[in-house]
């Protein structure tokens, strides 16, 4: 979390001390954790929220998560361990309550959940049964115990600790079942046990920390529940966080991370949604590779640089593109001018519900609609990107976010009279490549020298600002249009 807020700082720093003028700046965060209280008050929360002071260009953009899925009643009978890691509990006064935490055979890695509770006058008492209950049995720990405890239990070791009266007027237990070094997790139901002994009632929230694996610890069935899974730093305040629909007919992801957050005003999550996936099992959104082969690639002209992932993950960098787009054209927005810009001009169908809502925030994001609707500003100026105006550079509208009542253009608008004759000469070249023997002698020549080429590009830093200044990755993309002429293939 330490390294998460101080790259985010990283980044507006670099961005404020760019030459000859500061630049505007938008972070995206494809992660996110399910511990936490879920309501904009964790420290992750709190400490992303300070970096958004209302300067003027900066903005965060984070995923929702992926715990959306309640799966079917019969997944465990069926060995699916996949979905369910939130619950929501009842407790009477003195009374108990057990949940059930089901692990699948093979689990070596440690299995963290996060129990918040209130009012705060409420203790939760705290112990585990595991699949074969040894003897003795774990002894409970009591609420108002101090520190953490790690308390050996079939083999395993269980570290729990409480704290009591948070800010936000709730209590925490989290717990960490860590298998024998080498071995695994015993697979079955671990019951978590707790009782109140104050004499208050309480509801309680369990969060399970999903593993990244095929199979991970899970909830059972009857008691998933899909609302408040929104991952941390998503809950914060001042994000913008993303949820994920089909990039195709904007059905929304069933593992998208649902609202509210257990925010005290009930706020609403996600902001907005994105395509994060395709129907197809075969398909995904289309991003770059990380680096898995042993020479450092600095060019990303070929197209196997990239893969193909499904996700909110994958939804929230299209979002951070579009803010991009925004802050090129006025850099003085803020991160609520921008919410507000990205909230009020969405894509909206019959099939979303009623909006604002829990799954959806107020839709799906529309580029188009939102880039018209900015209207221009000035250039940043001071450091910081604090140092600006704090005006939006253009004609006030409603929630300042800068909005113009703009009509909508044609796609040609988009570009640059340069760029679409080049697109256009392009695109018509490769369409009638197979009739013309020049084009086919240099394709040739493109297949013959490739390989080389290729080695230079991605070995030679010089060769490789010398291919990007010649629009080479623009040529190869644009050369590989499909054969019906309808989307480029990348």
């Amino acid at each position: 979390n330490t390294d998460l807020i101080a790259g985010i700082k990283y980044v507006f720093q670099q961005a404020a001390a760019a030459k000859p003028k500061p630049k505007a700046a938008v972070v995206n965060i494809s992660s996110g954790s399910n511990l936490g209280p879920h309501d904009g008050e964790g420290p992750e929360d709190l400490s992303v929220d300070a970096l958004l002071t209302g300067a003027p260009g900066q903005a965060v953009v984070v995923c929702a998560g992926n715990e959306g899925s309640l799966g079917k009643t019969t997944d465990i009978d069926r060995g699916i361990y996949y979905s369910g890691f939130h619950t929501n509990k009842s407790v009477a006064a003195n009374g108990p309550v057990q949940i059930p935490i089901q692990v699948p055979p093979g689990i070596s890695a440690p299995l963290d959940f996060d129990i918040w509770y209130g009012p705060p006058a409420a203790r939760l008492q705290f112990s585990l049964t595991p699949p074969e209950p040894p003897t003795p049995a774990m002894t409970p720990i009591p609420p108002a115990a101090a520190g953490t405890f790690n308390v050996p239990l079939s083999g395993c070791t269980v570290s729990e600790s409480s704290q009591l009266a948070f800010p936000n007027n709730r209590n925490e237990i989290r717990c960490t079942i860590a298998p024998p070094s080498g071995g695994t997790l015993p697979a079955g139901a671990w019951i978590v046990n707790l009782q109140e002994t104050s004499g208050t009632a309480t509801t309680l929230d369990l969060w399970i920390e999903p593993q990244e694996t095929a199979q991970r610890p899970v909830l059972n069935f009857p008691d998933r529940v899909q609302a408040t899974t929104i991952n941390t730093p998503g809950s914060a305040k001042n994000v913008i966080t993303v949820g994920a629909c089909d990039s195709e007919d904007s059905n929304l992801a069933e593992t998208s991370s649902r609202g509210p957050t257990l925010a005290s005003d009930n706020r609403q999550k996600p902001d907005i949604c994105a395509p994060g996936f395709e129907n197809s099992p075969m398909e995904g959104i289309l991003a770059p590779r990380t680096k898995e082969r042993s020479v450092w690639y600095c060019c990303d002209c070929c197209l196997d640089f990239y893969i193909s992932n499904q996700g909110t993950s994958m939804a929230s960098p299209h979002v951070a593109g579009v803010v991009a787009l925004m802050f090129e054209k006025n850099p003085n927005l803020t991160a609520e001018q921008v919410r507000t810009a990205l909230t009020t001009f969405p894509q909206k169908t019959p099939d979303m519900g009623t909006l604002p809502n829990n799954d959806w925030g107020y839709g799906e994001v529309n580029a188009r609609s939102v880039i018209d609707n900015i209207s221009p500003g000035a250039a940043l100026t001071g450091g910081g990107g604090s140092g600006g105006s704090g005006s939006d550079g253009g004609t006030p509208s409603t929630g300042g976010a800068g909005l113009a009542s703009a009509p909508f253009p044609t796609i040609a608008a988009a570009f640059s009279p340069a760029a679409l004759r080049i697109a256009s000469r392009l695109q018509e070249l490769a369409m009638r490549g197979r009739n013309i023997p020049a084009v086919q002698s240099m394709m040739a020549i493109v297949s013959r020298h490739f390989d080389e080429v290729n080695r230079l590009i991605q070995n030679n830093h010089r060769v490789a600002t010398k291919w990007h200044r010649m629009l080479g990755p623009e040529v190869l993309r644009h050369l590989l249009w499909r054969s019906e002429g309808a989307l480029p293939v990348i």
